[in-house]
């Protein structure tokens, strides 16, 4: 597929050093030096942005190892190799504590910008990994991330990688699965509504003890005080998410079912977080823990002396009339 034809320039966003991918259709709005996230998403079209913006005018940034809610949270970081705080669990590394979010996601990572794309590339701190990315826009309304994790070691390395995606979100936006994903499983419910961890349950449907249902899919906004997160228990059974919002755009999400084979979801509808927008999270390995997915036996592993691949294409939009 040939590539559109794109201009970078560097510039400054929110106080950080950042580098713009732009064409006549959609903008991006990376970040170098605050683990390489992307800061905004415009479908320049509508003048759209998808990425949540943080609540200053600068960008808060944050230290190795530190509090990922004491950040800006805003935008789209990689979280690798974890996302909960834990610890390796397997020599040589055994006990080797992992950080909140993981490594990267507040490191600086060298970006080089060539032939229409961007590529960053950060190394681990307590894991000897690289970790490289290289972000193109693939046509009028996709960006694609390419992803390689190079373990140069003698050493088979546990990982997680999973797309942190805080999306804009309003009352009425819609999740959508390929069909036939229905076992879902409960993450955190800060009210309640999805049950406890590790509750089940048929996606999108959660039966409540007074009788009413509660819609794992809806977007409830302003309507509700809440934080729900959940798995989807098995595979992918196709490598694609959506968002339709009720103003007409559309995200849609794509990747390779056989590298980022799981997938997770949150509504952030206030609750303590204080936050309103939706998460999508597809990952190489569910359980926000790869100590826990490999007790599950659904780790992602990154082979000694070798590399694990894989890419996220990110199509925004407007639904055409009648679909």
């Amino acid at each position: 597929m040939k590539r559109l034809d794109t201009t970078i320039e560097r510039a400054v966003f929110r106080g950080q050093p950042c580098l713009t991918l732009e064409s006549g259709t959609l903008r991006v709005v990376l970040l170098p030096d605050a683990g390489g996230k992307a800061a905004s998403l415009v479908y320049k079209p509508s003048g759209k942005e998808f990425l949540l913006q943080g609540r200053g005018e600068t960008y808060r940034t944050a230290p190795y190892a530190g509090d990922f809610l004491k950040g800006d949270m805003s935008g789209f970081d990689d979280m690798f190799p974890t996302i909960d705080r834990c610890f390796y669990a397997d020599y040589p590394w055994a006990g080797t504590e992992l950080p909140d979010h993981g490594e990267v996601w507040p490191l600086k990572w060298d970006a080089r910008a060539a032939d229409g794309r961007v590529t960053l590339k950060v190394n681990g701190v307590r894991l000897p990994y690289t970790l490289e990315k290289t972000v193109s826009l693939r046509d009028a309304h996709t960006v694609r991330f390419s992803y390689v994790a190079a373990n140069p070691t003698d050493f088979d390395m546990n990982f997680l990688w999973a797309a942190h995606l805080m999306l804009v979100a309003q009352k009425g936006c819609r999740h959508a699965a390929p069909e036939g994903m229905k076992a879902a499983v409960c993450a955190y419910s800060e009210g309640g509504p999805m049950g406890r961890y590790g509750d089940t349950f048929d996606f999108p449907y959660v039966p409540q003890a007074d009788g009413g249902v509660y819609d794992a899919s809806y977007f409830r906004g302003e309507d509700a005080d809440d934080f729900q997160k959940f798995y989807f228990r098995e595979r992918m059974s196709e490598g694609w998410y959506c968002l339709y919002y009720p103003d007409g755009h559309i995200l849609r999400l794509e990747f390779p079912v056989e590298t980022v084979p799981y997938f997770s979801a949150v509504n952030a509808e206030g609750g303590s977080f204080n936050l309103r927008c939706v998460h999508l999270e597809p990952c190489t390995a569910p359980f926000d823990r790869p100590d826990v997915a490999r007790l599950h036996g659904k780790n992602s592993v990154m082979k000694a002396k070798s590399a694990y691949r894989w890419h996220l294409d990110i199509t925004v939009g407007i639904m055409e009339a009648g679909r």
